[in-house]
């Protein structure tokens, strides 16, 4: 599986074009917003936002409960990982990743994909593309945490 890790500008900026339409059209996208702020509104237009092919969470960058709670964020939590986990299918579809700087919450996220669909099933070449894209990830701890105890669980299920 292909798998793009990008900040949230990078979807900002073709919204309303046929770029974003053709993403949407022939990818699966997860869309990372903040809770609150510039970051929490969504960068696809009106229309796209119905589209089959993108979840959108919404979720701070915490790895930590007590500094989320102090701050007043929302922490990733199980059904955000159900939810992504149900999304992406081993359907032969790229995935696109976002959140705000497209490093820590969709880092997370494009490593534990990466991990189950291209390492496991020995897809080296999908792996390898993922690692050429994507050389500045900081994945949050957490994100990858739980989403490598759901897709362990998903592994489990199958046998």
């Amino acid at each position: 599986m292909k798998i793009d890790v990008v900040p949230w500008r990078f979807f900002k900026k073709i919204s309303y074009s046929h770029q974003e339409r053709e993403i949407l059209d022939r990818c699966r996208v997860i869309s990372i917003l903040d809770s609150d702020g510039p970051f929490g509104r969504s960068p696809f237009s009106p229309d796209m936002r119905l589209s089959p092919h993108l979840l959108t969470l919404r979720f701070d960058d915490y790895a930590d409960s007590g500094l989320a709670d102090s701050m007043g964020a929302e922490l990733c939590g199980a059904d955000d990982i159900r939810r992504m986990v149900k999304f992406v299918k081993d359907d032969g579809l790229p995935l696109y990743v976002h959140c705000a700087a497209g490093v820590s919450r969709s880092g997370a996220v494009g490593v534990a994909f990466d991990e189950h669909f291209n390492l496991r099933l020995g897809n080296e070449a999908d792996h390898a593309y993922f690692l050429e894209r994507n050389p500045g990830l900081n994945p949050n701890p957490l994100v990858l945490s739980l989403l490598r105890e759901a897709l362990e669980k998903t592994l489990a299920d199958d046998l």
